[in-house]
């Protein structure tokens, strides 16, 4: 008598999916994920929002440490710039999220340690102009830039910390990037054009800030 072998059945993806409130009714619908490449514009705008916070915190260590009133330049003309791209990434998010899961938004790791993030900047912003001198004011808001810093690593690892809506990383990884090459080469060229736009805009807040100085000086000697 033959006995055949019987194969188990193929274990069915598991979906994944998200309370979402439409018309005044909740109800729960299959979560989409959203492609790594259409997400790239998005993770360039977030990727320069983390690496000028971190020229601000690093320029601030800088300044406190060796009283340069360069590196206290360079942090605030940076801090502009840094919340501007931050209210981008977290506006093009919502309408992208709205899109892709049904929700403007959730409170997600990745979007909630964003969302600090810019209100960290909102806070460095508001105390460079609190104060009447603004040694005093670069005082305070360099130790504010330096203990924000400790939010750019739960922005950066928090899709690999927890459980987050947003896929992993797709650029940097051990095993190569998990895009083509098409949108790799987009991306880049996206990013390095976009620096250099910022770059051109740092460096005319960087002399109108130290033009102002001035002014300020020659006014104190005169007084």
């Amino acid at each position: 008598r033959r006995v055949q072998e019987q194969r188990p059945a193929p274990a069915r993806p598991r979906v994944r999916h998200l309370l979402v409130t439409r018309g005044g009714a909740r109800r729960e619908e299959p979560l989409r994920r959203e492609p790594a490449a259409h997400a790239r514009g998005r993770d360039a705008g977030r990727g320069l929002s983390l690496l000028i916070f971190l020229s601000m915190g690093c320029s601030s260590i800088i300044g406190l440490i060796f009283k340069s009133p360069t590196s206290f330049t360079i942090s605030r003309s940076l801090s502009p710039i840094g919340l501007i791209m931050s209210v981008i990434v977290l506006i093009t998010g919502s309408i992208w999220g709205n899109l892709t899961w049904g929700t403007y938004w959730v409170w997600d790791a990745r979007l909630t340690s964003m969302l600090i993030l810019t209100f960290i900047y909102l806070g460095h912003l508001f105390l460079l102009y609190s104060f009447e001198h603004f040694q005093k004011a670069d005082f305070a808001a360099s130790i504010l830039a330096i203990i924000g810093m400790v939010n750019l690593p739960i922005v950066k690892f928090s899709v690999d910390w927890w459980t987050t809506l947003h896929q992993g990383r797709s650029v940097f990884r051990v095993d190569g990037p998990s895009m083509t090459t098409d949108y790799l080469i987009t991306l880049m060229v996206s990013f390095f054009a976009i620096s250099l736009l910022l770059l051109y805009w740092f460096t005319n807040i960087f002399y109108i800030i130290i033009e102002n100085r001035r002014i300020e000086r020659a006014k104190i000697l005169n007084d």
